[in-house]
């Protein structure tokens, strides 16, 4: 069974891997990755993700990110690195974030952004599992190894509040222009369009509603979306649900420890063509939440307090 599976796998991911959507279901963490316009946020900060998908199967999807984002001023540099392994293929992403900050009010920043993205990716054609030896267009593949390079860029608005934050970003925006590929990954590239929204409603000192959303389109995907609904209690343990438009359902849980904030999250396909649960780890740790006059968020009182967590 888990040797069909593979090559099933390998025949999708054949034809759309490296234009499918990055998944993190943490993604309110990570805000920076989709969006160069969010970058320093929530102010100075190192972040981490390990993703498990398909858990049990033999090749199965893993994703590590680890990124960083440093304020002063209004400016902010950012740093992020992901991988997503999946049987023989491999995908590494480098971007180089920088964003802008302009107060509008006590309250309200207007952001811009732009990032350099490079890309790589690797087919490794010895670590193939074929069963169906008569596909011409497989056994070419097994036993090479095929690669891409690619160099884009992406850039981005956003208007930040206290209790909310609206984003828009334009990834791959010159469609590869610059990129070197062999055969098998001759036409993957595309331009996506990434749209962001939160907010947050404080219930009480000690009780935060927060809802989060990802939208994003490309002509290879089409349209996808996540919601997330979590309630933050004392500001240190967040438990919630999240849902994506393809049949994906979430549990969410968390904790706030310090300056660290830890979560867990295990996705449920609700699809008949489920095939198994995945699981994903995130870890944060804000080193100067309040570091500048133009962050959303300032020190001190019960306001922070009840909104303290995204």
């Amino acid at each position: 069974m888990k040797r069909i599976l593979q090559s099933l796998l390998f025949l999708i991911a054949g034809a759309t891997y490296g234009q499918g959507q990055r998944q993190m279901s943490s993604f309110q963490f990570f805000q920076s990755y989709f969006n160069p316009a969010q970058t320093g946020f929530e102010g100075t900060a190192v972040r981490g993700l390990y993703r498990n998908q398909w858990s049990g199967f033999d090749g199965a999807p893993k994703t590590f990110y680890l990124g960083g984002d440093f304020v002063e001023g209004g400016h902010g540099i950012g740093l992020n690195l992901y991988q997503d392994t999946f049987g023989p293929f491999r995908e590494s992403e480098l971007m180089l974030n920088y964003s802008y900050t302009v107060p509008l009010t006590r309250e309200i920043q207007l952001r811009a952004g732009g990032a350099m993205h490079a890309s790589f990716q690797r087919l490794d054609g010895s670590k193939m599992v074929l069963n169906q030896q008569g596909d011409q267009s497989l056994m070419d593949l097994y036993g090479t190894m095929n690669k891409s390079a690619m160099v884009d860029f992406n850039v981005g608005l956003s208007l930040t509040g206290r209790y909310f934050y609206l984003g828009y970003a334009l990834n791959n925006a010159s469609r590869g222009a610059i990129r070197t590929a062999e055969d098998f990954f001759q036409s993957q590239s595309n331009m996506r369009h990434i749209g962001q929204m939160g907010v947050r409603i404080p219930v009480s000192t000690s009780l935060t509603i927060n809802s989060n959303g990802l939208m994003r389109y490309d002509a290879v995907n089409g349209f996808q979306a996540d919601v997330q609904v979590k309630a933050v209690m004392m500001n240190m343990v967040w438990v919630g649900t999240s849902y994506r438009t393809d049949n994906t359902l979430s549990a969410l849980v968390g904790m706030k420890l310090s300056n660290m904030q830890i979560g867990f999250v295990c996705e449920l396909p609700t699809s008949k063509i489920a095939i198994t649960r995945t699981t994903e780890f995130s870890i944060s740790y804000l080193i100067n939440r309040s570091s500048t006059r133009y962050h959303y968020l300032r020190a001190g009182g019960n306001g922070d307090k009840r909104a303290g967590i995204w």
